[in-house]
């Protein structure tokens, strides 16, 4: 997941229950005019299924051990927390500003 608001890219992995890593790209990384190579940006890491931005300078983690979303700013802090509406919800997708889509297997 992608933000070019904060140039923040969020990827999730399923490796040891689920991770997610979070990298804050410096905006002048991209600069072609600079003389030194810009340095590799700090992951700041976290467990958890799945991560996606929800605003700006927000993401949501689908905590599925203790069955609750997490919100996070990008300092990779707890902002808050709620339970999911269907508690076999197993994935969570962007689903526009301050919205999630819930995956659940539930017919």
């Amino acid at each position: 997941s992608y933000n070019p608001a904060e140039n923040a890219v969020l990827v999730n992995t399923d490796a040891d229950g689920g991770t997610y890593e979070l990298f804050i790209i410096p905006k002048d990384a991209a600069s072609k005019n600079d003389a030194q190579p810009a340095s590799d940006p700090e992951a700041k890491r976290g467990s958890g299924c799945c991560a996606a931005f929800v605003a700006r300078n927000r993401f949501a983690v689908l905590d599925k051990a203790s069955h609750q979303i997490v919100i996070k700013n990008l300092r990779n802090e707890v902002t808050k927390k709620c339970a999911p509406p269907c508690a076999s919800t197993d994935a969570i997708f962007y689903a526009g500003t301050g919205s999630l889509l819930c995956r659940s297997d539930d017919k």
